[in-house]
């Protein structure tokens, strides 16, 4: 933790920019600190070039959209703990939370019918007509079970899986 000289919080190490010449390779002032200042130093600048960069960037992700996605799939697939560990970061945030609910929201729009066997399931497991086992049936954990269905003509006719396997199945992936 370091402490910034302008406000005067203490933050982690991260939101400060790095200077080469500081004692701690640190600059003294927070980034938030320092971009309020720019922006109070040069502020017709700073609108201006927002928009420019704004611009620049969604013309570039056009012309590279393919080239760029296809990067970024390799990346997840060479690195899936950094990747599992930025994606839960940023499920805590407001954003991250405000994005699952707009996809889990697409999701229900464009598959009515994965809908519809949910709450049959959903109603079938309250009023007891079938149960989930006692454990995954893949990896055996006996905690966040949650029903899969592995044909959706057949809504009663479940398997027993943990919330990791179930996500690994719906990906594509083997379970365990």
């Amino acid at each position: 933790m370091k402490q910034c000289s302008k406000c005067k919080e203490f933050k982690p190490p991260e939101e400060f920019h790095k200077r080469s010449n500081a004692k701690d390779g640190l600059a003294s002032w927070c980034k938030l600190c320092f971009k309020k200042y720019d922006a109070a130093r040069h502020p017709a600048r700073y609108s201006r070039e927002a928009e420019k960069i704004k611009e620049r960037s969604r013309r570039f992700y056009q012309n590279n959209k393919e080239k760029r996605l296809q990067y970024i799939s390799n990346w997840i697939k060479e690195n899936p703990d950094k990747h599992r560990n930025y994606v839960l970061k940023y499920s805590k945030t407001k954003a991250g939370l405000e994005a699952r609910i707009k996809s889990n929201r697409k999701h229900m729009e464009s598959n009515p019918h994965i809908v519809a066997v949910w709450k049959v399931t959903q109603k079938a497991l309250k009023e007891g007509l079938i149960q989930l086992d006692s454990s995954c049936k893949y990896c055996g954990r006996t905690t966040s079970l949650t029903p899969h269905h592995p044909d959706y003509s057949k809504p009663l006719d479940i398997e027993t899986v943990c919330r990791k396997c179930h996500g690994r199945i719906t990906q594509g992936l083997s379970p365990i």
